[in-house]
């Protein structure tokens, strides 16, 4: 029954508060489902970087060059080694002046910046030192299997790989529990012996006078510089700092060494007190 009332619409007043809350909602929308999008992929991109480091000591451990397709040649002459080009075909492994001693990780931080890529550069050794395999890294005569960089011939090929960060992940910093504390760069090698299961093993081993702002080809000078100058110090505790952009969220990965092998491990939560378990109360990234 109708009442013969007309029907009361909405008031301007009620209208624009209707568009200002459906407005505050829909930013609060965004704002959460942006910020859930951002966590995913810092995770996925902190995980993936974690998972190559992981792949790099899974490399060093099994002891062959890259590049399979084409084996590394290599020969001692006299006191120096030197690398001289590829077999044509040849088994992986079949050097009789050289082994594959492992990869340095090197940190482009000379700039104020965060950076999102590392240089995983190859390094060999010799075979031999007077019949036996040698001792020591410095024994061993590393070379940087790095072409020629800044006017110096390392070797007649380069096997430098690119490690790109995605998502915008970017590394801030680089700690050592052993000196230097925050270098430029540090290696994965093998350790020169064979595990009681007759596999290899990879030490973590420091690059002797690195700093944080070397360049490329004083990391190079570095190690070769191993077999004349000082011994690398065996197993520190290396960390990586990560962040997600300019002051963005942050994480750890930390390198250690147990079971006679190095490991790395992520930490995204807490990471801040994962690093100061790891290195020291004083610690930070």
């Amino acid at each position: 029954m109708s009442t013969g009332k007309p029907d009361r619409g909405f008031t301007i007043v009620e209208v624009l508060m209707f568009l200002a809350v459906t407005g505050v909602l829909m930013t609060v929308a965004m704002l959460t489902i942006g910020g859930s999008r951002q966590k995913a992929e810092f995770s996925a991109s902190v995980r993936d970087f974690n998972s190559s480091i992981q792949g790099i000591i899974s490399e060093v451990k099994t002891g062959y060059f890259p590049n399979k397709a084409n084996p590394v040649k290599c020969r001692v002459n006299g006191s120096s080694l030197e690398m001289t080009g590829f077999f044509s075909a040849a088994e992986q492994g079949a050097h009789p002046d050289c082994v594959f001693l492992g990869k340095v990780l090197y940190f482009n931080l000379t700039a104020a910046s965060p950076r999102n890529s590392v240089s995983v550069i190859t390094v060999a050794g010799k075979a031999f030192v007077g019949g036996e395999p040698p001792a020591t890294y410095s024994a061993s005569t590393p070379v940087p299997v790095a072409g020629t960089v800044a006017g110096t011939v390392y070797a007649s090929i380069d096997l430098t790989e690119t490690l790109n960060l995605t998502n915008g992940l970017l590394i801030t910093k680089v700690i050592s529990s052993a000196a230097p504390t925050t270098p430029s760069a540090f290696g994965i090698f093998n350790s020169l012996a064979t595990t009681a299961g007759g596999s290899l093993s990879a030490d973590i081993v420091t690059i002797p006078g690195s700093s944080r702002v070397d360049l490329l080809a004083t990391t190079l000078v570095n190690i070769k510089n191993i077999s004349t100058i000082n011994e690398p110090t065996r197993n520190p505790i290396i960390a990586i700092c990560l962040q997600h952009g300019i002051g963005g969220t942050g994480a750890v990965v930390i390198i250690g060494f147990k079971d006679r092998t190095a490991y790395s491990d992520l930490y995204i939560a807490n990471f801040d007190t994962a690093l100061k378990n790891a290195m020291g109360q004083t610690a930070s990234c």
